[in-house]
């Protein structure tokens, strides 16, 4: 997915009056995923302590940290 399809979608869902902040979730991990190859892109992680992040990037490659993205 390119910048252009991710807004598309983003648009589609909008315009169906309906939609919330999850609906827009599954389009980001597509993007998150396809401009980065090289992550493991995951939408709703499990919750970590106190932190509840919406999307959590995993490197593919042993690496020792996690970046977690919240809301």
């Amino acid at each position: 997915m390119n910048l252009k399809e991710y807004i598309e979608e983003i648009d589609r869902q909008f315009r169906t009056g309906i939609a919330r902040e999850h609906s827009y979730r599954p389009a980001l991990q597509q993007l998150f995923s396809s401009m980065l190859p090289h992550l493991t892109v995951t939408n709703e992680p499990a919750r970590k302590s106190s932190r509840s992040p919406f999307c959590t990037p995993l490197y593919q490659q042993p690496l020792p940290r996690t970046t977690n993205i919240l809301a």
